[in-house]
């Protein structure tokens, strides 16, 4: 019996997996992701009026420490959402119209640009989630509730998938920081190396 029930769980877990569902924290290719490059990173967002998917991707950044600014020259990255689409197909009926089965399906791309340059930081990228949909309810108007309860569940999916994507094809804001700290520094200290009397002479004139 304990092992029908492992079974069933793997199956289980093994169906999700592949209607694109991942855990938070959990890159879409199963590795953990490095939120250095989201925390802290200013973001303008451009919905390009798929206004309720930047909604929630905008609510979803900031619950990731990420700045959402209302300005795109004051962001270090634009997010462009190209499109963002919800889609049905059937793929079963079952006892009538009432009771037919879909595959709910939605799907985003987008591309990730600096302000001042076209060049994509991140080129266009399309990721989507799916989920298997049985319209069993009495009335028209119920069914509707109940399929779009369904797209929103995949619209957060698939939001977390993307900032997944996102913390792993951006660089990190720390390093980067950090590096050109450094770098500063080094040429500092090469610059007073490299005039090593200076301070010896001025001392000198002034006595």
């Amino acid at each position: 019996m304990k092992k029908y029930i492992l079974v069933l769980f793997i199956l289980f877990i093994g169906l999700l997996s592949s209607c694109g569902f991942h855990p938070r924290g959990v890159s879409i290719n199963g590795n953990t992701s490095n939120f250095d490059s989201i925390v802290g990173t200013k973001f303008y967002i451009e919905s390009n009026d798929f206004d309720q998917y930047a909604n929630e991707l905008r609510k979803t950044l900031v619950s990731y420490k990420a700045n959402i600014v209302t300005n795109d020259k004051d962001a270090d990255y634009i997010i462009n959402i190209q499109d963002a689409a919800k889609t049905s197909q059937m793929t079963s009926v079952v006892g009538g119209a009432s009771n037919n089965t879909y595959q709910l399906i939605y799907t985003v791309t987008y591309n990730i640009v600096k302000p001042y340059d076209e060049t994509p930081v991140v080129p266009n990228k399309t990721l989507s989630t799916q989920q298997f949909w049985q319209s069993n309810s009495g009335t028209v108007l119920a069914q509707d509730n109940e399929a779009s309860r369904t797209y929103n569940y995949l619209q957060d999916q698939l939001v977390n998938n993307m900032i997944n994507q996102i913390a792993l094809l951006l660089p990190e804001q720390v390093g980067n920081d950090t590096s050109t700290s450094i770098a500063a520094s080094n040429k500092g200290s090469q610059q007073n190396s490299s005039n090593p009397n200076k301070n010896l002479e001025s001392n000198t004139q002034s006595k």
